[in-house]
């Protein structure tokens, strides 16, 4: 009887393996190949300057030396890209089975049904009534399964196909990696490819003769040409030409505005991990040099903050949250360095936060930062069920801590730094608007001297954001009024008791402030939120931890915030704003009502 139905969906062999650790071995491998180029390239060096050697053979030992490190570093890294590409591949199959398993229980499902219809039928009688009326539907709906079966029988053998193809390639890679240790003709002199101080584009840079044939001949395009153009430059390259950008320029790929975060991620990684191996081996060894201590520090730091973002679980799901190292430019601002990291994929979530903290920021203090872009991500996660994103932007040079012995401390007084700020997360925001392929609902927040570099960044190129966020804000920078800082709605979260938000004009201890008008005043027009410290009444009410609680848990910041970026917008908090009555000093509404407790 079941034959009349058709046969049941093909079988799926079991699949055993498993992407993660393919992915951390092929990891592990770049990184080694490009320790071995500074190794290679130090060896070199050391040849062409050997004393007592003449010329020609010093220059002969420099090829020698590198031609085989040149053959250990591209068959290093031809196995590493082999080994990425098929965990890749691993995880696109295994969601692919998953998928095809889930259609053939359907198909099942349906199947059964026909059967168990057809056993109806034939109790009822060939030439009873029912069974006479419900035949032609029936033979439809057997018709409409057999079609569903064979292109589930075709899905079936593609998945094979392409299982089949994955692992080819991977012995290929393989293979290539074989090839490339082996002897090979004397090479021409050249820049290396995998050389890793390559400038900021590629522009003055030339393709060396030895490039691996996957490399593409053209440069990316040029910072002038905008994110857009290098987004659709990366579009159109193959993959594997992707992959081998990554191994071998990891510091332009994980830099380049308008490539997807999660790209620029795994070059980050790459360039992070290899300063960490080599810049520890020279501490180890007695050889670090004065300049290159605050960079191990810097490393380290990042790596602190990648290590703590894996303890991070959905509090709605209990699944892992990816991080991701945005950017990461140790060299930037003086060594201070640049380090944005991302918790989720702003190129993919609808609703993203970017956070940009103020006075005493630097690439050191990423693992804080990290932590309260956590705190955010998981209030906004409790108050939306839609996918989220925050980001601990460190992308500008922030005025260092007062008493630092450096001048940036006492520039805080100023705006030039808030403005250059201002223009660089309009450009990493543009670069993420090119990245992506939906539009999400993102909120800038800036805190302290970070709301300044907000509002110049909003106000000067434009930040394409829905909701802006200024908090503990010392001024609004170059707006006198919340219009100044574009379309999107203007919050504030100024607690009473915070003494850097009386900074501003019309601020008690300001006089004219010098970092532009308070936006927690009734003339700017802002939204102001309930934004009280929860330990307002406890100890000091005004202490600089009163200006530092924001993105604490428990406080009213946090919940309110966590629902601006859920879109919630009603039912955030609302805070009667500052009035400043010609006849006393400023009065602040907020210092005397009770703290709102927040779970």
């Amino acid at each position: 009887m079941s034959a009349v139905v058709g046969p049941e969906p093909p079988p799926l062999p079991p699949t055993s393996g498993d992407p993660g650790p393919v992915e951390e071995a092929g990891g592990r491998l770049l990184v080694a190949a490009a320790v071995l180029g500074e190794v290679r390239d130090g060896l070199a060096d050391g040849a062409d300057t050997g004393e007592g050697w003449a010329a020609s053979a010093a220059a002969a030992a420099a090829e020698r030396l590198r031609s085989g490190a040149d053959d250990a570093v591209d068959a290093v890294r031809a196995l590493a890209v082999g080994l990425l590409r098929h965990a890749e591949a691993l995880t696109a199959l295994g969601a692919a089975r998953a998928a095809l398993a889930a259609r053939a229980g359907d198909l099942r499902g349906t199947r059964a049904g026909l059967v168990a219809e057809h056993a109806a039928l034939v109790a009822a009688g060939a030439a009873s009534p029912a069974a006479l009326a419900g035949l032609p539907a029936w033979r439809a709906r057997v018709a409409g399964l057999d079609a569903d079966l064979a292109r589930h029988r075709d899905a079936v053998g593609r998945w094979r196909a392409a299982c089949l193809d994955a692992d080819r390639a991977l012995v290929a890679a393989a293979a290539g990696s074989v090839r490339s240790a082996g002897p090979r003709p004397t090479r021409q002199q050249g820049p290396a490819l995998g050389r890793e101080d390559v400038p900021d584009g590629w522009s003055s840079t030339t393709a060396p003769s030895t490039a691996p044939p996957s490399v593409p001949p053209s440069a990316p395009p040029a910072d002038a040409a905008g994110p857009a153009a290098a987004a659709a430059w990366w579009a159109a390259l193959p993959d594997p030409v992707r992959w081998t950008l990554v191994a071998t320029l990891p510091l332009v790929v994980g830099r380049l505005d308008g490539l997807p975060p999660a790209v620029r991620d795994r070059a980050n990684r790459l360039a992070l991990a290899r300063d960490l191996v080599t810049l520890t081996a020279r501490e180890g060894a007695g050889v670090l040099a004065a300049g290159d201590r605050r960079r191990l520090a810097l490393a380290g730091a990042a790596a602190e903050a990648l290590r703590a973002a894996t303890r991070h679980r959905d509090p709605r799901t209990g699944t892992a949250v990816p991080a991701l190292l945005w950017d990461w430019v140790p060299r930037a601002h003086g060594g201070d360095g640049t380090a944005v990291l991302a918790l989720g994929d702003p190129a993919a979530a609808r609703r993203v936060a970017v956070v940009v903290p103020g006075l005493g920021t630097e690439g050191t203090d990423l693992p804080a930062r990290a932590r309260d872009a956590w705190h955010l991500w998981a209030a906004a996660r409790r108050a939306s069920a839609d996918s989220v994103a925050t980001v601990a932007w460190l992308g500008y040079d922030a005025p260092d801590r007062w008493g630092s012995g450096d001048l940036d401390g006492w520039r805080v007084a100023g705006q030039g730094l808030a403005r250059t700020g201002g223009d660089a997360l309009a450009a990493d925001l543009a670069g993420l608007a090119a990245a992506r392929t939906t539009d999400p609902h993102l909120v800038v927040v800036g805190h302290s001297y970070g709301a300044v570099a907000l509002a110049h960044g909003a106000a000067g190129p434009g930040l394409a954001a829905d909701d802006l966020v200024l908090l503990g804000a010392p001024g609004a920078g170059p707006a006198q009024d919340a219009r100044d800082l574009g379309p999107a709605p203007v919050w504030v979260g100024s607690a009473s008791s915070d003494p850097v938000t009386l900074l501003g004009d019309e601020g008690r201890l300001g006089g004219p402030g010098t970092l532009g008008r308070d936006p927690a005043g009734e003339d700017f027009g802002a939204r102001r939120f309930a934004a009280e410290h929860r330990d307002r009444d406890v100890g000091l009410r005004w202490s600089l931890d009163q200006h530092r609680g924001y993105l604490t848990p428990g406080g009213e910041s946090l919940a309110g915030l966590a629902l601006v970026v859920a879109g919630r917008d009603e039912e955030v908090a609302h805070a009667e704003p500052r009035r400043d009555p010609w006849w006393r000093t400023p009065v602040d509404p907020e210092a005397d009502r009770p703290v709102r407790a927040r779970p």
